[in-house]
């Protein structure tokens, strides 16, 4: 990581753990990382490695079993429920491989709906979200709802969607996972623009290593622990 760059996700010594019945399955053994500000981080590794696990961890979506999660200097590893919404809400986006879309709502509705969840006032949230969706080439389709989008709009339609709260950090799993070479690489160009623009954090997990290879850093998730 640039030492210039102050860390705004930390973990120390991270494990996670399931029980099936009697059996104990490790599926995140010992991961310590630190993404810096800006700063943009492939996730490689092999299916089943566990990326889509430590994703959940650190999006304060699944409760490590041991270790330490540090968002901006702040310890919130062992948050309540509440307190973990709030931060998700405030400080972090998600992109799915998946786009996880509302079918019943338009695109712009799509990404405004949760600006207003925070706070915003409705005329704020939608022209916010417009601004969004033209950077991400959808200007022409933002009346659309998902069953008229092409499975690459879809996925531009939640990468704005995962930036509409301004996130800090955004954690991506697979953002480009379910789309053609073309697109993927059109989408990924979006994506890494849009980071870079608003200076995010960002941990993207991908099996694509020459998409990874464009990233500042890349990390491989193997056994459960983390390798440069």
């Amino acid at each position: 990581m640039n030492s210039n760059k102050a860390p705004v996700l930390v973990t120390k010594h991270l494990k996670k753990t399931y029980e099936q019945g009697a059996k104990k399955l490790d599926v995140i053994k010992d991961v310590s990382l630190s993404i810096g500000k800006g700063e943009i981080v492939a996730l490689v590794g092999q299916s089943g490695a566990g990326k889509s696990t430590l994703l959940h961890c650190l999006g304060l979506l699944d409760q490590p079993t041991s270790g330490e999660i540090i968002i901006k200097d702040v310890d919130v590893s062992n948050r309540n429920d509440k307190e973990r919404t709030l931060i998700r809400r405030k400080i972090m986006g998600f992109v799915y491989q998946f786009h996880y879309l509302q079918p019943e709502f338009t695109a712009l509705e799509n990404v405004s709906i949760p600006l207003m969840i925070s706070g915003s006032a409705k005329k704020q949230a939608e022209d916010h979200a417009k601004d969004l969706l033209v950077s991400m080439g959808l200007e022409d389709r933002m009346s659309h709802r998902p069953a008229r989008l092409s499975g690459g709009e879809q996925q531009r339609v939640s990468i704005a969607r995962a930036l509409a709260n301004s996130p800090k950090i955004l954690l991506a799993d697979e953002p480009t996972g379910n789309l053609d070479e073309d697109t993927s690489a059109r989408i990924f160009d979006l994506l890494m623009k849009a980071v870079k623009e608003r200076g995010v954090s960002a941990l993207i997990a991908t099996h694509n290593q020459r998409l990874a290879a464009q990233m500042d850093r890349v990390l491989t998730l193997e056994n459960g622990y983390l390798g440069a």
